[in-house]
């Protein structure tokens, strides 16, 4: 089940007393004509989180890893351009639902990313 799928009910089911739950998802997603889709703000309010973490790479590596993952070639224009419209979603989700939003990038330091992650997770 993806993450845009998930209602908050189900997502309450999950959710352990006093625990952090990480989810792993996207901000936008490709249709299968390849066109840019936000998920739903609605999907971000039900889940409530406490902060968003987004993942920032390079666009050839990530479409190395999809190629690998997918078998298929991936345009790198298209994933700039879909990871570009995402961190602009997640600004919007961030701002909209009043929590702070981190940029993760594989160039920081593992030590760089847990200390922006350690408040959450106390």
């Amino acid at each position: 089940m993806a993450l845009q799928d998930l209602t908050p009910h189900q997502l309450s089911r999950y959710r352990p007393k006093k625990r952090v739950v990480l989810l792993d998802g996207h901000f936008s997603l490709l249709s299968k004509f390849s066109e840019i889709e936000d998920v739903p703000l609605s999907t971000f309010q039900g889940i409530s989180p406490l902060a968003i973490f987004l993942l920032k790479d390079d666009p050839s590596e990530i479409s190395n890893r999809l190629s690998q993952r997918d078998g298929e070639v991936h345009k790198e224009k298209l994933i700039s351009a879909l990871q570009d419209h995402e961190i602009t979603r997640a600004n919007f989700v961030s701002t909209t639902l009043k929590i702070p939003l981190v940029i993760v990038e594989p160039k920081n330091s593992f030590e760089v990313s847990f200390k922006a992650l350690l408040p959450y997770l106390v």
